[in-house]
């Protein structure tokens, strides 16, 4: 067993903690003057004004006007309970809603997408420190995972950083034969000689704190010798030209504590992931331009196709396990989420990047493979639930917590309101009306206002679909449009992703 290939690097200058430590971060209480001071970002509070003020707007309007559609001679018990789960469904909807306008106005205005000026970045600048690429890898294939090494480290040597460069493959793998394999593949790449960056390879022998202990080794080993780490997971991949710009941004702009690309989907062939690899690249954009809009440099990780200051990272995302038994104890699964939002109650920076072009990923094949994705989602974001009351966040932070809770429990949320739809109606069925209330001599009929519920669809309806019709004119006048078949088969291939979409 090879705990690890050694490879010679110095502890980094830049940090204040000795050699192999990563310290655990106590969650509940937090030193508001270790915090690191930083520019006030001025642009962000209106921003986010917009959003959420026009989220909250459109959450009052639409829900005075459900009101007034079931407010047919006072409310029952049921139809209060109706309401309180479409104010939960509609605000999370005009939330979604709000960051795709913002996304798409950024994109049709030509503004710029990020904190980050990538074209102010002089691509013939030296490197200030080297940086690492950590390729995580748990009984994977061995050929995707080295084969991502060889590309990685080919694209980076036709640039002119690439000493600036080290490729670490960290595995978990406790699949025997996995491992043999990886190791032959290992000396496979060793015996090619090839220029470039280094390349190690080290596997631990228990999968401790899962995918989150796997990078906390790594960087007690060898965190300190380098100044950033870019993260890909064994199904992603990044275009060396985008990692060498990634590594200038760190050096340009030096309260980043973590900059996030936002990957294209790629790869797959089976028809599930055909529709999902067209939705990310003709919806993604403009969703993702408009999470960056508001999020400015409060923003989250996703886990990989990342780049991250490794002493921030060091010095404030150790995470700690979690009292209590699983699913809600135990390690943070999801931890990702949690490692953002320390690193900006620290005082650093974190941005996304959705202009910046060349990272990847691929999605599950099959319904089975993303459901079995989701389990393990859910469960990490549910998590995340015990953790809103921890000291110290940026209010933001917990936003980013409770979008990732309500990614799953919107889907209940939307089952209650059809639940409690269904229970109004029968009991409105069962139910003999009151037709004289008071002391009037003439009857009240109960009748709801159509007009009103039909405006009401179409709100909803709009909500849902507005945003694709911004994905698609976006794709539509791109330089991309050939690619997606022309206008015909972009035009065909909306329809058809809408309606297997929602079967």
């Amino acid at each position: 067993m090879h705990d690890a290939y050694p490879l010679s690097t110095k502890p980094m200058a830049t940090s204040g903690l000795p050699v192999n430590s990563f310290p655990t971060q106590d969650l509940w209480a937090f030193d508001e003057a270790s915090r690191r001071s930083r520019t006030r970002d001025r642009v962000a509070p209106w921003r986010r004004l917009f959003i959420f003020g026009g989220a909250s707007l459109l959450t009052a309007y639409l829900t005075h006007e459900f009101f007034q559609v079931l407010n047919v001679g006072g409310l029952a018990q049921l139809e209060i309970v109706l309401i309180a789960f479409f104010v939960l469904n509609i605000a999370w909807l005009s939330l979604s809603f709000m960051t795709a306008v913002a996304g798409f106005l950024v994109i049709a205005t030509g503004g710029r997408r990020s904190m980050i000026d990538f074209a102010s970045l002089n691509l013939e600048a030296p490197l200030k420190a080297k940086t690492a690429i950590l390729l995580c890898t748990y009984n994977e294939a061995p050929e995707r995972i080295f084969g991502t090494a060889l590309a990685t480290m080919q694209s980076l040597s036709a640039g002119r950083h690439a000493n600036d460069f080290d490729v670490f493959i960290i595995s978990d793998t406790t699949d025997p034969d996995i491992w043999v394999q990886e190791e032959a593949a290992y000396q496979a790449v060793m015996a090619k000689q090839l220029s470039g960056p280094n390349v190690i390879y080290r596997r631990r022998t228990a999968n401790i704190g899962k995918k989150a202990g796997n990078i906390a080794d790594w960087c007690r080993r060898w965190g300190h010798g380098y100044e950033n780490m870019l993260v890909l997971d064994s199904d992603s991949l990044m275009e060396g030209e985008t990692i060498e710009k990634l590594a200038l941004a760190m050096d340009a702009y030096p309260e980043m504590g973590l900059i996030q690309t936002v990957p294209v989907t790629m790869g797959r062939f089976t028809l599930f992931a055909r529709l999902q690899q067209f939705a990310g690249r003709v919806y993604g954009p403009v969703h993702a331009t408009g999470l960056a809009f508001w999020h400015r440099g409060t923003g989250n990780f996703w886990g990989h196709n990342a780049i991250i200051r490794t002493r921030a990272f060091i010095e404030n995302a150790g995470l700690p396990e979690l009292s209590g038994k699983p699913p809600f104890g135990g390690t943070i699964l999801s931890h990702d989420f949690v490692e953002a939002a320390l690193l900006c109650r620290a005082g650093w920076r974190v941005c996304m990047v959705p202009e910046l072009k060349g990272s990847y990923e691929e999605s599950p094949p099959s319904l089975i493979d993303f459901a079995m994705r989701d389990r393990r989602w859910c469960q990490g974001n549910l998590q995340h639930s015990r953790l809103l009351r921890a000291n110290g966040l940026h209010w933001l932070s917990r936003v980013h917590l409770i979008m990732g809770i309500m990614a799953y429990v919107s889907v209940l949320l939307w089952f209650l309101f059809l639940v409690s739809a269904l229970s109004v109606t029968i009991q409105a069925e069962y139910t003999v009306p009151d037709y004289f209330r008071g002391a009037g001599l003439f009857p009240t009929w109960p009748m709801q206002d159509s007009e009103r519920a039909m405006s009401l669809l179409f709100w909803t309806l709009t909500l849902l679909l507005l945003p694709k019709v911004f994905g698609f004119s976006v794709a539509l006048f791109s330089k991309d449009r050939q690619a997606f078949g022309g206008v015909a088969g972009l035009t065909g291939s909306l329809f058809f992703e809408t309606l297997m979409s929602s079967l």
